[in-house]
């Protein structure tokens, strides 16, 4: 297999570059005529590249996922061969960590009409269709759920919460978490942790959000699903909660009121394909809560690891607890 000869450059980022330019097959890809960061998407380095024998999405996978990879590809075939527009990898390299697609055009401006949430909603129905209520083969549900849901992270949520009360220069940023940590932990007390709200029983898609489908800018159908790297066996209750707060909370709305019609048109567009009574969506909410509130990913990305990728998502978050509150 003949390689690209790349001459590498100073910055870390451009020496993983060449990295990845020169572990793809010439053959297969012909010259690479631009190879670039991909200027969407918060937390994961993607990139998008165009040669000879086309345009390409190179989706760099963290390192906790790379073991995954014969299982993500799995089930966006079965997805792509029951009429979901699961988008097929065309190339793998599991030792650099990175898959690669075929790049579809759709719309990029993210301005979304009722109909479009509606259309969302209809997708995450359709994926949940091909196995909710049957029989799937035990290899699909290698990964299933695995949240710690037993209270035990309660007691780190303690401990960032003194230690913000006890920082003398607390910024913006600070005050934020402070705000968050003490909803959380106020929450805490109001949730039943022996309560069954759910169970697995759907192969799901993970990380169901408006950013992760391609739209055709004529028609407005979805026609791209992408990032399944936390496909799972779960529960279909507890995504249609996740991706109903997401896509409403995500869309830009700083109102409430205007959020939670975006969640509705979401709602109503899933219901037309499979149903979903009141009883089972209020479950799926309670169980989000739950999630939410003993899961300290946002906290430790910032106060234990150091990174600040995930504070973006800190006030967005604040008022999605604010709403599942009211299912208790």
């Amino acid at each position: 297999m003949e390689k690209f000869k790349y001459n590498s450059s100073e910055t870390t980022e451009d020496l993983e570059k060449d990295k990845l330019i020169n572990s793809l097959d010439q053959e297969k890809y012909g010259n690479i005529i631009g190879f670039d960061k991909y200027p969407e998407g918060r937390v994961n380095n993607n990139y998008v590249f165009e040669s000879d024998s086309g345009k390409f999405f190179l989706k760099k996978y963290n390192e906790d996922v790379v073991g995954k990879i014969d299982y993500i590809h799995e089930v966006e075939s079965l997805m792509s061969e029951n009429n979901v527009p699961a988008i097929e990898a065309v190339d793998v390299n599991t030792e650099l960590g990175f898959s690669v697609y075929p790049y579809v055009e759709g719309d990029r401006s993210h301005e979304y009409g009722s109909e479009d949430y509606q259309r969302m909603g209809s997708s995450l129905a359709n994926i949940h269709s091909i196995t909710h209520g049957k029989e799937i083969p035990e290899n699909l549900k290698e990964y299933s759920s695995e949240e710690d849901l037993d209270g035990s992270k309660i007691d780190d949520l303690i401990k960032y919460k003194e230690q913000l009360h006890g920082k003398v220069n607390r910024d913006h940023i600070d005050d934020l978490f402070l705000e968050y940590i003490e909803l959380k932990t106020d929450l805490f007390e109001k949730i039943d942790l022996t309560e069954d709200l759910v169970t697995d029983d759907t192969l799901i898609h993970g990380d169901f959000h408006a950013g992760n489908l391609i739209i055709d800018e004529d028609s407005r159908e979805v026609i791209g699903i992408c990032d399944w790297d936390k496909s799972k066996y779960g529960s279909r209750l507890q995504e249609v909660a996740r991706a109903y707060l997401v896509i409403a909370f995500g869309s830009g709305e700083q109102n409430n009121e205007s959020s939670l019609r975006i969640g509705d048109d979401f709602l109503e567009g899933y219901r037309a394909v499979l149903p979903l009574i009141d009883e089972d969506f209020r479950a799926g909410m309670r169980a989000r809560l739950k999630s939410y509130i003993l899961n300290t990913q946002l906290e430790d990305s910032y106060y234990k690891n150091n990174s600040d990728r995930m504070n973006a998502f800190v006030e967005n978050r604040i008022r999605i607890l604010n709403t599942l509150s009211e299912y208790l």
